[in-house]
């Protein structure tokens, strides 16, 4: 059978998403079903990629959780299919519309789940319009949109941002209205995003604690989910997703290199790959390190991490670690040579002496 210029074409655009080298974090981030997803990975670990690997796959109907897609498919009893489940092509793969799954005296009709919205939000710190350089010349430097590009077939994409409007339309495959992933700034105000109901909401980088307490009643009607990604620098600011997300999660998926070089060899803690807590809250952690990267080294990351003096700073970087920095005035504090003697300094001054002893 010889194809048509236009579905080799078709089939040429799918060639980055063909290419995505998949990993056991990767496999378990499209399984995880969880309302609050963090992704706390080292620096060069490719979250942006696992994030829009994952939303290709909801708006061509193949993500393995059926109500993660855009379009899907449910019966009164409460079972769901995703549009490969269901659909041959675009036709009805159960002839009779009637749900497999029910039981036989009971066997409901399956229907397309109506949304009341098909639009994506992506927070960041920059949108991806607008950009300029000191000479003028424009450059994007909104890393989710630079991503989004990379991995999202051309043919779908229908309309690109603007300054006025920082949105990207996408062609619906299911037909109907288009698709949108509209992108918002953390510098605009929290305000901007209330009273919008969304699908699913995915925020890069660091937010204010305001912007997201008031993201998450935007994913009530639709059920949907949160997406966070982040790499843990020396900003103390960050604090708002540790004490939010991280201490709060009810079960957290750690790689394998995270295991055996962080938690084993430099904690001395053995830990679980999957581990569950009692949390109420329906929250997941994946922790990943810079070495996890299928197309970087152990001697690679090593060598971009010497830059780093402040082996505590190494950590946070490589292993998305939230930890206190050692010092920031002096980070390789020495009490011998940054350190002071009471008595010598105020043998003179009883008042002061009494005091510095007191204290």
């Amino acid at each position: 059978m010889q194809l048509s210029e236009q579905a080799i074409k078709q089939a040429n655009d799918f060639s980055a998403l063909a290419q995505y080298v998949h990993t056991w974090e990767s496999r378990e981030f499209l399984k995880c079903k969880e309302k609050t997803i963090a992704l706390f990975f080292g620096n060069q670990r490719g979250k942006g990629a696992m994030v829009w690997m994952g939303y290709i796959h909801r708006i061509m109907g193949t993500h393995p959780m059926p109500e993660r897609n855009v379009n899907y498919f449910e019966c009164a009893n409460g079972h769901k299919f995703s549009p490969t489940q269901w659909l041959d092509g675009y036709e009805l793969r159960y002839k009779d519309g009637l749900c497999p799954t029910c039981a036989k005296p009971n066997r409901k009709e399956v229907k397309r789940h109506i949304r009341s919205n098909k639009i994506i939000r992506i927070a960041g710190d920059i949108l991806p319009a607008g950009d300029t350089e000191g000479d003028g010349t424009k450059e994007v430097r909104c890393v989710m949109y630079k991503e989004m590009m990379k991995w999202m077939p051309p043919f779908l994409v229908h309309n690109t941002p603007t300054i006025r409007k920082p949105q990207v339309d996408i062609t619906d495959p299911y037909g109907g209205e288009d698709i949108v992933f509209e992108y918002v700034s953390y510098k605009m105000p929290v305000e901007s995003t209330r009273g919008h109901q969304r699908i699913s909401i995915a925020a890069d980088e660091l937010g204010s604690e305001g912007f997201y307490d008031e993201q998450r009643p935007r994913l009530m009607i639709e059920k949907g989910d949160f997406i966070l990604t982040y790499t843990v620098t020396e900003d103390s600011k960050s604090t708002v997703l540790y004490d939010q997300i991280y201490d709060r999660a009810k079960i957290y998926y750690r790689s394998k290199f995270m295991v055996d070089e962080y938690y084993k060899k430099m904690l001395g803690k053995d830990v679980a790959q999957i581990e569950r807590t009692n949390s109420p809250h329906s929250i997941a952690v994946m922790q990943s390190a810079s070495d996890d990267n299928p197309i970087l080294t152990t001697e690679d990351v090593e060598e971009y991490l010497m830059e780093y003096e402040d082996p505590v700073v190494q950590r946070m970087r490589r292993f998305c670690i939230f930890s206190q920095v050692s010092s920031k005035i002096f980070p390789m504090f020495s009490w011998q040579n940054h350190s002071i003697d009471l008595d010598e300094t105020f043998m003179h001054n009883e008042a002061i002496n009494d005091y510095a002893h007191a204290c």
